[in-house]
C-alpha cells in the first residue's frame, strides 16, 4: 500500500480564542442529548441557566452584550438539521430551580434572541450567532430558555457536553407530540450543557484547533477531509496552506 506523504497544515484565522470577548462555563466531557433540544422528537422545550457566581468566576464583570453562544457538541454529527429553534435570555435570580418552578414559563417575561435553523456538526463547538444581542447584567445570572419547534424529529441527535452541577439548573420536556407542549418539565442536575458566551472583542485570535487529520497525523491520504474548530472570538474566515515542512516557504505554500 502506498503511504501518504507526511503533510503539514497551517490554519490561520481572523479572529479566535478564549480571549477577552469569551466566557466560559462548564469543561466537563460527559454528555447528554436532551438539552438544550433533543432531536429525536418532533417538539420539546428547555430550560437553564447559569448563576452569577458562575457568570463572574468566567470572566462577566461588566454589562457586556452577548452577540454570541456556543453548545459543544460530543458525537459524530454532519449537516444535522435542526429548523424552527427559538432561543430567549432573561436574568435569573434563584440559585436553583424548585419543585415549583419546572413550569413552562412563556416568553413573555424574555428577550427573544435568535429564532431560525441551526445546523450541528460534531465533534467540537456550534455558534449560534443570535438576532438580538442580550445585554448582560452582572448583578444576576442568567437562564435560556430554548423552544425546539422543527416539528419533525430524525434519528442520531446530536449530543451536548456538560458538566454536573450540585443544584437543579436545568429543566427538560422530551414528550413527543404532534404540537408544542406547554405542561411541566422535569429537573436535571446532569444535563445542563457546558456553554461559551460570546461578547464583541477587538483582540486577535490564537490558532484553530485541528479535529482530523490530528496535529502530526501521519498517513493521511490524499483524499482525507480536512475539519478544525476554532476556540474562541467570532471567526470571519479561515486560511489553509499545505506543504511538506513545518512552515514551508510561501512559494512552496498552496492557499485554499
Amino acid at each position: 500500500m502506498r503511504k501518504a506523504p507526511y503533510l503539514v497544515f497551517i490554519l490561520l484565522i481572523a479572529f479566535s480564542t478564549l480571549s477577552a470577548g469569551d466566557y466560559r462555563i462548564g469543561y466537563d466531557s460527559t454528555s447528554q442529548n436532551y438539552v438544550p433540544l433533543y432531536g429525536y422528537v418532533n417538539y420539546n422545550w428547555s430550560k437553564f441557566f447559569y448563576s452569577a457566581s458562575e457568570m463572574h468566576a468566567a470572566g462577566f464583570t461588566d454589562t457586556l452584550d452577548i452577540v454570541r453562544i456556543a453548545f459543544q457538541v460530543s458525537n459524530e454529527k454532519s449537516g444535522y438539521v435542526t429548523d424552527n429553534q427559538r432561543v430567549y435570555m432573561r436574568a435569573f435570580y434563584d440559585s436553583e430551580y424548585y419543585s415549583n418552578t419546572v413550569n413552562y414559563p412563556g416568553t413573555a417575561a424574555y428577550t427573544g434572541v435568535y429564532n431560525g435553523s441551526i445546523t450541528w456538526n460534531g465533534p467540537g463547538w456550534v455558534e449560534v450567532i443570535l438576532d438580538t444581542p442580550y445585554r448582560y447584567n452582572p448583578n444576576w445570572g442568567i437562564e435560556i430558555l430554548w423552544e425546539n419547534r422543527d416539528g419533525s424529529r430524525i434519528s442520531g441527535p446530536p449530543k451536548f457536553c456538560y458538566s454536573e452541577t450540585d443544584n437543579y439548573t436545568a429543566v427538560q420536556h422530551t414528550g413527543s407530540s404532534s404540537s408544542f407542549p406547554t405542561s411541566n418539565g422535569t429537573r436535571r442536575k446532569d444535563r445542563r450543557p457546558n456553554i461559551w458566551f460570546v461578547t464583541p472583542t477587538t483582540q486577535a485570535p490564537t490558532s484553530a484547533v485541528a479535529i482530523s487529520p490530528v496535529d502530526g497525523a501521519t498517513d493521511v491520504t490524499p483524499d482525507a477531509k480536512l475539519s478544525w474548530y476554532h476556540t474562541g472570538g467570532t471567526p470571519s474566515g479561515y486560511r489553509l496552506w499545505l506543504g511538506l515542512t513545518i512552515l514551508p516557504p510561501i512559494s512552496s505554500r498552496h492557499r485554499y
